[in-house]
């Protein structure tokens, strides 16, 4: 990545992180002013106790280097790379998710990990595509087990929307995990959908890259579905404990500010929103929806009050915005390093 290229991810990635705390505070100060606001925000600030609450974002970031170690599992000869550095180096994925357009941000981070530690582009790209899948796959079918505890706290006339939401869950989990193990699956899923929608106009050339990026992308996971059976299960296993650490840190944060909850809803509500995030984010505002899909589940699923859900989702954004500077840091510190002599050089694969 050239240096203004990276000046420019940088400026867009702690401009969006201003953006969402800023965003936060005004919402505070509005809300205090207000009669009702004010004695919720009272309420809640003296049952709060700040060393949980911290706790709690700790815990959070640390899933991150679950999430390094399941990308590590899935690099084709991935073995030697640390992962601590992968752990960070996804950090500067979501902010390049945000700060690029599309699928820009991973083929970004893949150059960058080559540049890095050698390994040629086309493996890193592989490896962190795949393991998206496997972890929404995973986080899905956590929320599938949650609803059929039974422990859900739903009011009798919203049973039916959360079964249905419950149903969509569990298609996403069994999309996700075959689009993983058959690449094949992606490229026939793009070529009759965005790809249907190629043209002349501005719109179509958009659907045309669209297109073609998901095809390139399809093609280098197949490298992945060479490795060892152990190698998926490590994944899988990784991914499993990533997602138990965001989860954890939400309990956390919850029981820091005093909220009773259930920690089956919790789960329901994370998976939902996880799986939502694709969708969402794929359109303008699609933060704003995220927001209130996380605040409604929380209400509907584990039994907050409506204040203490917009606290523990301001929490959970709170989290992704130090992500996003850990990103922006990282960025800084690592994008211009070079691979070592002789190693390969990024190429994008073939098709």
């Amino acid at each position: 990545m050239a240096e203004p290229d990276r000046r420019q991810v940088l400026r867009k990635g702690l401009g969006l992180a201003a953006l969402i705390l800023g965003s936060m505070a005004l919402a505070v100060l509005a809300l205090s002013r207000t009669e009702l606001g004010a004695e919720a925000l009272t309420d809640l600030w003296a049952r709060t106790r700040p060393g949980p609450v911290l706790l709690s974002l700790a815990v959070m970031c640390s899933g991150m280097f679950f999430l390094g170690a399941r990308w590590k599992a899935l690099i084709p000869d991935g073995e030697d790379l640390p992962v601590s550095g992968l752990g960070l180096l996804t950090t500067t994925g979501l902010l390049l998710n945000v700060a690029l357009p599309g699928p820009a941000g991973e083929l970004a981070v893949a150059v960058l990990a080559q540049r890095r530690w050698g390994v040629p582009a086309t493996n890193v790209l592989a490896g962190g595509v795949t393991a998206r899948f496997i972890g929404l796959s995973t986080a899905a079918a956590m929320g599938v087990v949650a609803q059929l505890s039974g422990q859900l706290q739903v009011p009798p006339d919203y049973q039916n929307l959360v079964w249905v939401a419950g149903g969509l869950i569990a298609l996403a989990a069994i999309l996700m995990g075959a689009v993983a193990a058959w690449p094949a699956l992606l490229m026939g899923l793009s070529r009759h959908t965005v790809g249907r929608l190629r043209g002349e106009g501005r719109l179509g050339k958009a659907m045309e890259r669209i297109d073609q990026e998901l095809q390139r992308m399809a093609l280098a996971m197949k490298e992945v579905t060479r490795l060892p059976a152990r190698n998926w299960l490590r994944a899988m296993g990784w991914s499993v404990g990533g997602h138990a650490c965001v989860v954890g840190g939400i309990l956390i944060g919850a029981w820091g500010i005093g909220a009773q909850f259930s920690v089956a809803g919790v789960v329901f509500t994370y998976s939902a929103a996880t799986a939502g995030i694709v969708a969402m984010f794929a359109v303008p505002g699609g933060q704003l929806g995220w927001d209130a899909l996380f605040v409604a589940f929380l209400h509907l699923t584990a039994g907050l009050s409506e204040t203490e859900a917009v606290a523990v989702t301001a929490l959970v954004r709170l989290q992704q915005t130090l992500l996003l500077l850990f990103g922006a840091v990282t960025l800084a510190l690592t994008g211009g390093k070079q691979a070592p002599a002789g190693a390969p050089q990024p190429a994008p694969p073939e098709g």
